[in-house]
């Protein structure tokens, strides 16, 4: 920037057939549906997601219960077939228990004792190719009457295909380095390319698999020793090109070359694709995570890590971009010229990147070792980049400081992209992409300002962490993204303290535990086994519980001993392509310390640990804490079992001499233990359950040490912040009173420290809890604890004041006006919003984007028109960004009626009107309205939406709270959702999520006295 079990029954084998990202379930005897196309079938796979050893991941495993493949008798064979039933059955009626081997392939398949095993080989093999089916059913007969006979030498490239559908497990060919020649004009929507491959020919065969996505293929040969072969291609749906030559190749080095053509998408961000600013066309790439096929034939898969060299071919006069600086230039045909850049260093598929179009490049500086870095602002906007280049080397030196690795490439370019859709920045390196919101900005306001600093501290991390350093397969992207994530807190942290970004952990903590709630959170350490589980691992439980992990054991272990582990990391593995147990392995070299147990309990496990914490302090005993630990179950959750988690816990507490306080640690590796404080000299008047908030579980207390927590405990910010996030926890999950929650805001939001009264206004905003019948008097609530700081510190800010109270205005502005319905502050907002539609420089930056949500929810229909009118008047994506979120706050029926038409509005970019349908189906009273907008013109922003962004559809879903809604919202998920790409987790979560709500609401009232 991603094969689950389904039924533990002990019934028939269930299959599923993947076919071109299509899938059919059904009992392993039917799985071939006459509505699959030949073409279609041609490179198929099963994955087993009935009851299968886990443990066999890519094997055919069938149980003696139901394991008939296929019934080929005369009679179904007619019917299959369309046929007369003239294709004759094979008569291999039974298989021995043990491996079989298919013709001469490495792969074996273990087949049960009583397994039946027939098919129709005519009939199969019109469907499949011969070493299809074989891999495919494990057959003997499927590969002729003797199972050693090769009908078509199925290789390990074909093996990995038929057992897995989207990885080759062992390659025929195996790329050494790249060279690519392109055709590029931003103008086109086609491109095309000249391609050399160093291979190395690991076993002998006449063919091989590469993957490519929309290619044609004009021409394609193999150089051997000194023999030019010439290959035949055929494209095999949407993943594999299939090379084959007239005879088997020789093993050793060779030569492959490859002249093609691609297509270069204007609707969708993935692959190569073009955008069009200010009547100038731009063309980017994102090949993230499978995508770089479509430029290129290739191994498209991280573990293929090899040089490339690239040269673009463009109309005179566009800037062209690389990876590696340009090493030379020279005249081409009809008046483009040829851009060679410097080979790399090696890189993934994936990760390789260019771009072209009229830039603005803007000089930054240079890195301490000399390594220059500029800004790719489109045409005339070089002067919205003040704040990158104020931000970038400082944050750039502080990772190099910490890796001691100074930044590994040869040059860093940033470049800007009108609008990204899926996703918001791209670590590609030395060509780092963003969207233009989180690069270009003229106002520089204190949120464009964090976000960038965030966001460029993620992608500069990923030039070691994911770059430098990668994960081999997408179930190993923790090893990139959760890093990065960790890495660019540590980073922004350091950069500017005055953000008070000390409360950072404890928020991306708080994050991480909402998503992992769920009974259908993923693993850290997730399988990926089809194309929609890349999609779905980029996700919280990736970015920010993988971080929060890291921040766990980073404060059990010490800094400056994690850091070492680090470092040993990076510099024993640079340019490889690693998994979870060498990370594991070169932290445990680095630091000295055994944490592989205890670490892979987080990452191969769901859920949050929730450890509960009591005081003994018997005379003549040490105090001593009993430990006891379990899954975090919320009300309404199906969780049943707890993982057996290893728990680094860290306690403070006063020792009783003077005012000394203790830090000591623990790890708990049984369900209940006890935890003697080594450093108390009497019983402690207080314990911190979770010491600086960085421990990844939630905590609770008996209710003698949660009195005394909260009324004794010097506790830090971070906490605060913890504590008011567990006790709403336990609140939701039946655990505690909501009372006890409600008791922190009084002390929190009469404090002077900014953090703590932004924590208040988050533990005071309770969304579904607060019925119409509660509404007055949790209004006259807020407005006792809230109303007079946000009075006082108003729409203005006042000169020299920290951050960290802007951030507090806005914050409590929100609150009163939007939920207490503060009348006069209302008035102000509306007023800020009509002068910053006449002119957006009028009204400060900070506090214009809650204006405008002000103006259009207390507007009418000519408001949301003016926003209408000023989306399209202005190429600002910022602004558009302010105008579509606040049209987003709208409540009242009509209006929302009238703002959704927005989506339907093809003058606006669908990837920025999704913010205001999101807004709108956030709240309360309009979310069911956004729901059926969403089911009655589903077809259409399916397609409007395009790629993996078609499932984020299913966030309308998730927000509903509604009981009445329940059937809708489950017949919305099960019908549009679940059958995407990606799209059965997102739909289990966003159903999960909906009927927690629900648990909650049911359990949950407001005290009649607030």
């Amino acid at each position: 920037m991603i094969a689950a079990i389904d039924n533990a029954s002990h019934g028939p084998v269930m299959a599923r057939l993947v076919v071109a990202d299509e899938t059919f379930d059904d009992e392993v005897g039917a799985v071939v549906h006459d509505d699959i196309t030949h073409t279609k079938i041609a490179e198929a796979s099963l994955q087993e997601i009935g009851p299968i050893p886990a443990a066999e991941e890519f094997g055919f495993w069938a149980t003696a219960e139901g394991c008939a493949l296929a019934s080929c008798d005369n009679e179904a064979s007619a019917n299959r077939s369309g046929g007369s039933g003239e294709n004759e059955c094979c008569d291999n009626k039974s298989g021995e228990q043990g491996n079989l081997d298919c013709g001469d392939s490495s792969s074996k398949f273990q087949v049960a004792s009583t397994c039946v095993l027939r098919c129709c080989a005519p009939l199969m093999n019109r469907l499949l190719s011969s070493s299809i089916l074989c891999l495919l059913f494990a057959s003997s007969a499927a590969c002729g009457s003797d199972a050693k006979r090769k009908v078509h030498s199925p290789e390990p490239a074909a093996t990995a295909l038929a057992t897995h559908g989207i990885r080759i497990e062992r390659a025929i060919v195996v790329p050494e380095r790249y060279q690519a020649k392109l055709r590029l004009d931003p103008s086109k929507e086609t491109f095309s390319g000249d391609l050399e491959v160093a291979l190395s020919v690991e076993e002998s065969s006449s063919d091989f698999f590469m993957n490519g996505h929309g290619l044609t293929v004009s021409k394609a040969s193999i150089k051997v020793a000194e023999e030019v072969i010439e290959l035949n291609v055929v494209a095999e749906d949407d993943m594999w090109l299939h090379f084959t030559a007239p005879r088997a190749l020789p093993t050793g080095n060779a030569m492959l070359s490859v002249v093609y053509e691609g297509a270069v998408s204007s609707e969708s961000s993935y692959g190569i694709f073009r955008q069009e600013a200010a009547g100038d066309w731009y063309l980017f790439t994102q090949f993230e995570s499978r995508a770089a096929r479509r430029a290129f034939p290739s191994i498209d898969q991280p573990d293929i890590k090899v040089p490339w060299q690239l040269s673009l071919e463009v109309p005179e006069g566009l800037v062209a971009l690389a990876n590696t600086p340009e090493s030379s230039r020279e005249p081409a045909r009809d008046g483009f010229v040829r851009v060679n850049f410097a080979e790399s260093p090696p890189l993934p598929s994936y990760l390789v990147a260019f771009a072209v179009g009229p830039f603005d490049m803007v000089d930054i500086g240079k890195t301490r070792s000399g390594v220059p870095v500029r800004v790719a602002a489109p045409r005339g906007r070089g002067d919205e980049t003040e704040w990158v280049k104020e931000s970038t080397l400082p944050l750039l030196e502080i990772l190099e400081d910490y890796t001691g690795i100074p930044y590994p490439y040869a040059k860093l370019d940033l470049v800007s992209i009108p609008s990204t859709g899926s996703f918001g920045a791209m670590e590609n390196p030395g060509l780092i992409t963003y969207t233009e919101t989180l690069l270009l900005s003229k106002s520089n306001d204190l949120d464009f300002k964090k976000n960038y600093a965030n966001t460029g501290a993620h992608e500069l991390a990923h030039q070691w962490f994911g770059n430098l350093v990668t994960n081999a397969w997408w179930d190993d992207l923790w090893l990139n993204e959760s890093f990065a994530t960790w890495a660019s807190a540590k980073a922004v942290s350091k950069f500017n303290p005055k953000w008070r970004t000390d409360t950072l952990w404890a928020e991306m903590r708080s994050t991480a535990m909402g998503a992992d709630r769920l009974f259908s959170a993923r693993i850290i350490h997730q399988p990926i086994v089809s194309a929609g589980d890349i999609g779905s691992a980029f996700d919280r439980i990736t970015y920010s519980k993988g971080a929060s992990v890291l921040a766990m054991f980073e404060g059990w272990l010490g800094e400056e001993t994690f850091q070492r582990g680090i470092q040993h990391y990076l510099s024993s593995s640079r340019w490889k392509s690693l998994e979870a147990k060498d990370f594991l392995e070169a932290m445990e070299v680095g630091t000295g310390q055994n944490i592989s147990d205890s670490f892979s309990t987080f990452i191969d496990n769901p859920g949050t640990p929730l450890v509960s914490f009591d005081l003994d302090c018997a005379d003549g005993k040490s105090p001593t804490l009993s430990l006891s630990h379990e899954r975090y179950r919320p009300l309404g959750s199906k969780v049943s079992e707890s993982p057996d988690y290893q728990i680094p816990v860290c306690v403070r507490y006063p020792t009783g001499v003077g005012k000394t306080i203790a830090r000591e640690c623990t790890l708990i590796s049984q369900r209940t233990s006890k935890f003697v404080l080594g450093d108390a000299q009497s019983c402690p008047q207080w314990i911190v359950p979770n010491a600086g908030a960085t421990g990844y579980y939630r905590s609770q207390l008996s209710e003698s040490l949660l009195e005394s927590l909260l009324k004794k405990a010097p506790l830090t910010v971070p906490e605060q912040f913890a504590t008011a996030s567990d006790l709403k926890a336990l609140v939701y999950a039946g655990l505690a009173p909501i009372e006890s929650m409600l008791s922190l805001v009084p002390t929190m939001a009469s404090s002077n420290d900014d953090g703590l009264q932004a924590t208040a206004a988050g533990i005071a905003d309770l969304g579904w809890l607060v019925t119409t019948e509660a509404r007055p008097r949790y209004q006259a609530w807020l407005v006792r604890h809230f109303g007079k700081t946000t009075r006082r510190l108003g729409w203005t800010a006042k000169a020299g004041e920290p951050s960290s109270r802007t951030a507090l205005r806005t914050t409590l502005l929100s609150l009163m006006i939007l939920e207490a319905q503060d009348v006069k502050l209302r008035a102000t907002g509306q007023k800020l919003a009509k002068a910053w539609l006449s002119d957006p420089t009028s009204v400060d930056a900070n506090v214009a984007g809650l204006a405008l949500k002000v103006g259009a929810r207390f507007g009418d229909t000519a408001s949301i028109d003016a926003y209408v009118v000023a989306i399209k008047g202005t190429s600002d994506r910022n602004r558009r960004r302010l105008l579509l979120e606040g049209i987003g706050a709208v409540t009242e029926p009509a209006l929302v009626q009238h703002a959704l038409k927005i989506m339907l509005d093809t003058d606006i970019d669908a990837r920025e009107s999704r913010r205001m349908l999101s807004a709108i189906a956030d709240q309360r009273e309009s979310g069911h309205l956004a729901l059926a907008f969403v089911e009655k013109n589903f077809a259409g922003l399916a397609t409007r939406y395009g790629g993996s962004m078609k499932t984020r559809l299913a966030g309308v879903a998730s927000s509903q709270c509604d009981a009445a809604r329940n059937a809708s919202v489950e017949t919305f998920l099960r019908e549009k959702i679940a059958p995407m790409e990606g799209g059965k987790r997102a739909a289990e979560q966003a159903l999960e999520s909906h009927r927690l709500c629900l648990a909650a609401t049911k359990s949950l009232r407001l005290p009649t006295k607030l």
